[in-house]
């Protein structure tokens, strides 16, 4: 009957070992327990004791009370000298074992184990690697063909494994797989002299149900473990279902990957029993938490494959083949590899959903799934702080499409953390105060695959709703800092990320400049409503910029919200010293309208009518040149002084007539137009903008003024 024991532990140690199967991938501790236990018997490393049994022939039940299966320490010396240990070592103690309807007469004369039901009641069992030998597949085949022992077959219509506490150990006794308060139970097993592999493994997952409290797994190679809790599994409903699977980064008590309520359905068993691989349909889970680690981006204008974005959080989806792909709202975790300590980015109300549009059998990684299947994504928002904590950006709404190969935000901003005076007061010289957002940004025909695997954006076209407001105060000293290859397609030119779009319409937009004057210390707001425009050939990959180096931004709005104008601008993406084109059209103003512009910051008001005003501007880093044309009637001007006392703006009688004395106050003028041409030397530590502004008022200038005033104006700012 000691026989019979050491079996039936066997046989628990077997079913136990079934949740460890799909992390081990080699079923090689169970095979060496068998080898160790059974083909040596008594005369083995192990000895068995129990302390008490019961035995009825006639009913055919046998009863076995607190089993122990323990290693001799005076054999296992031996063959530690011999250095002929095996690879594991097997601690196994067992509560009770109930066998009911054995035929006992069958048993011991035909050596047939045949019974009814097996009942094993709390088993404990501990497995210690010794790091003697690694496993092959031969040597498995044969652990498993000594299963038997001198048995012919073994038949049962039902074994129960209640309350099981199974153990590994690595070399150094450390924990490397606990599962806790386990519930086996496996129907109709049969195993004959056949000795086939492949049907004694088909017992753990084809005829099973199991639950287990709590699995534990230590990944030293991952610098992480991970941590199972309320797992549940129905063979034939080909299910598996976990309340809760974690990830925990090594040295900290931080969660890597948390998933809640895990389904794992339609799993393949057969695939498991003959290639131990698992293959399932599909997995489901509520959500939970997920983290990215962020790559190092390379030169952009290197010819060597990118780097990608991130790497997939594989610690749980690296074991499994999956059809189909369902994440609940969860929190994606966005970390630097390079910089590990510095705090996460957390991105809210992340969802996954793939459709089951991929072949099993041709996928390998997470990565592959997310190359070739149709899925969506969406994200409720994340937020981030710009490096100075000056800005916060804020991003809504995400979806993108694979299958359309689409993508969406509801809105994308940029926020001040600070009022215009706080920034006023933290800023020692004058610099640009934004405020920007977002709406609706569609992209359609993004390149995903790019974007995920090679950290490259090409997209054929994006469109947005943009509401841009800028402010500066010019009572502030002038940043000396040169700007020189700061403008915009010089900066697109250096970004870290290479991109492309094709063309980017911008529609019912809204701009605004609001500028606070030195001398009045008023604002004036320069505002374009009704924007619309496109932009072609958005990039920075030198390739595409070989073929086509011009940007070409074309738009429309109405300036101040009355007059309609437009605007086209070709920005060479090639030239190394920023060269650009720029023409643009004003039409139909009253010179009236432009006074809450010009009277705090020029401290002069106009009247009159604006007919048309078009210009033509070249340029690079260090000047432009152009020609304007301005028509208009009835020009008057009068001109203000701040008093200093009242801080009110007062007008200057004589001074305007002066002014209006030397204003030529129409064009055309006696049937002749008057053309200007226009040039500036930039002013190096001022904006692209500045230098398109001042060009403008040049030419307007020149149009409007005598040009002996012109010269008179330059040689007394000369002299300043």
């Amino acid at each position: 009957m000691k026989r019979i024991s050491i079996v039936l532990i066997v046989v628990a140690a077997l079913a136990g070992l079934g949740y460890y199967f799909w992390q081990s991938n080699k079923n090689a501790i169970v095979k060496e327990l068998i080898l160790s236990n059974v083909s040596q018997q008594t005369d083995s490393l192990y000895y068995l004791r129990f302390d008490s049994s019961m035995i009825d022939e006639i009913k055919g039940e046998a009863y076995f009370e607190n089993i122990y299966l323990q290693i001799d320490s005076t054999k296992q010396n031996s063959l530690k000298e011999k250095d002929s240990l095996p690879s594991v070592l097997v601690n196994v103690f067992v509560k009770s074992i109930l066998v009911n309807g054995v035929d006992i007469p069958l048993t011991i004369n035909e050596k047939k184990l045949h019974a009814d039901f097996i009942i094993i009641n709390e088993p404990h069992i501990t497995i210690r690697n010794t790091g003697s030998k690694l496993f092959n597949r031969e040597d498995t085949l044969a652990l498993f063909q000594k299963i038997l022992g001198d048995y012919t077959s073994i038949k049962t219509k039902r074994i129960e494994i209640k309350n099981a506490v199974f153990q590994s150990l690595n070399t150094k006794g450390e924990m490397n797989t606990e599962i806790n308060e386990a519930n086996v139970e496996l129907n109709n097993v049969s195993v004959d002299s056949t000795k086939d592999y492949t049907n004694v493994i088909s017992y753990f997952v084809q005829n099973m149900k199991a639950d287990a409290k709590r699995i534990y797994i230590n990944q030293p190679n991952k610098k992480s473990s991970i941590l199972i809790e309320g797992v549940t599994y129905n063979a034939f409903e080909k299910l598996v279902q976990i309340k809760t699977i974690k990830t925990i980064e090594e040295g900290k008590n931080e969660e890597r990957l948390r998933l809640n309520k895990l389904k794992l359905e339609e799993i393949n068993v057969q695939k498991f029993v003959t290639e131990q691989t698992l293959e399932i349909g599909n997995v489901s889970t509520e959500g939970g938490t997920l983290t990215l680690f962020l790559n190092n981006k390379k030169d952009i204008k290197s010819n060597e494959k990118q780097q990608s974005n991130f790497d997939f959080p594989e610690d749980f989806f690296d074991e499994i083949k999956i059809g189909g792909l369902i994440i609940g709202k969860s929190v994606l975790v966005l970390r630097s590899k390079l910089e590990p300590n510095k705090t996460p980015m957390r991105v809210e109300g992340f969802t996954f959903d793939l459709t089951k549009s991929v072949n099993l059998t041709e996928r390998k990684s997470l990565r592959q799934l997310v190359d070739n299947a149709k899925w969506q994504i969406g994200v409720d928002g994340f937020t981030l702080s710009t490096k100075d904590n000056k800005y916060k950006i804020a991003v809504n709404g995400i979806v993108i499409n694979k299958e359309k190969l689409t993508a969406s935000i509801s809105k994308l901003s940029v926020k001040p953390t600070m009022t215009e005076e706080q920034f006023e007061r933290s800023s020692p010289v004058q610099t640009d105060y934004y405020n920007i957002e977002m709406k609706t940004i569609q992209l359609t025909g993004f390149n995903i695959n790019k974007f995920i695997n090679e950290s490259i954006l090409l997209v054929d076209q994006a469109s947005l709703n943009l509401d841009l407001k800028v402010y500066n105060d010019r009572r502030l000293p002038i940043n000396p800092a040169s700007k020189v290859g700061k403008y915009p397609h010089q900066l697109l030119t250096r970004l870290d990320m290479p991109i492309a779009i094709k063309k980017l319409k911008i529609e019912n937009s809204y701009i605004s400049y609001r500028e606070r004057a030195n001398e009045t210390k008023q604002v004036g707001n320069l505002t374009f409503t009704n924007v619309q425009g496109t932009v072609n050939n958005v990039t920075n990959i030198q390739s595409i910029i070989n073929k086509n180096p011009i940007c070409v931004l074309q738009g429309s709005g109405n300036l101040l919200g009355k007059a309609a104008c437009t605007t086209v601008w070709r920005l060479d993406l090639n030239a190394p010293n920023g060269k650009f084109e720029m023409d643009g059209e004003i039409k139909n103003m009253n010179f009236e309208d432009f006074n809450p512009l010009t009277k705090p910051l020029a401290v002069t008001t106009l009247s009159g009518r604006l007919n048309l005003l078009t210009f033509s501007i070249r340029g690079d880093d260090l000047s432009s040149t152009g020609k304007l044309t301005m028509l208009y009637n009835d020009l008057k001007l009068e001109t203000f002084k701040l008093n200093s006392e009242t801080k009110i703006l007062e007008r200057k009688k004589f001074k305007s007539k002066i002014n209006n004395y030397f204003v030529k106050n129409s064009n055309p003028k006696d049937g002749v137009v008057r053309n200007s041409n226009l040039a500036y030397k930039r002013d190096l530590n001022k904006s692209f903008f500045n230098l398109v502004w001042k060009s403008v008022y040049d030419g307007v200038q020149n149009t409007i003024l005598d040009k002996n005033i012109i010269k008179l104006k330059e040689q007394m700012g000369s002299k300043k």
